[in-house]
């Protein structure tokens, strides 16, 4: 899990990767800490926002906004910029399975269209 970013730490900022690592760690960790304190009652009040506590406000974002999102650009991705012989598998006789055109299709323009529908909904 800390692996992208630690390599964009190291990448971008010319950080050493022991301090990418620690930088990483630290910042993921106090994360996680706002997000168990947000549970307690004592500090459920001054840890939420817009009426959700730490904890509700990341699933919400991670499972509404980031995850659909990614979906999209990966099926873009797949879809669009990867040469379908290097994503499609070949049989031993050199031609490509049945599903292979379906596939294809469905990465091109099924898969964007029902994720974008869903992260419209």
């Amino acid at each position: 899990m800390l692996e992208t970013p630690t390599a964009i730490l190291q990448e971008e900022f010319h950080l050493s990767r022991r301090k990418a690592v620690l930088l990483s760690t630290l910042v993921g960790w106090l994360l996680s800490i706002l997000c168990a304190l947000s549970f307690c009652p004592a500090y459920s009040d001054v840890l939420s926002v817009g009426g959700m506590i730490v904890f509700d406000l990341f699933d919400k974002v991670t499972a509404n906004v980031i995850m659909p999102v990614c979906g999209f650009l990966m099926a873009i991705f797949v879809g669009w910029f990867i040469d379908p012989k290097r994503l499609l598998p070949r049989r031993m006789s050199g031609g490509a399975p049945w599903y292979s055109l379906p596939f294809l299709y469905a990465m091109r323009f099924i898969a964007p269209i029902c994720i974008l529908l869903i992260f419209l909904s």
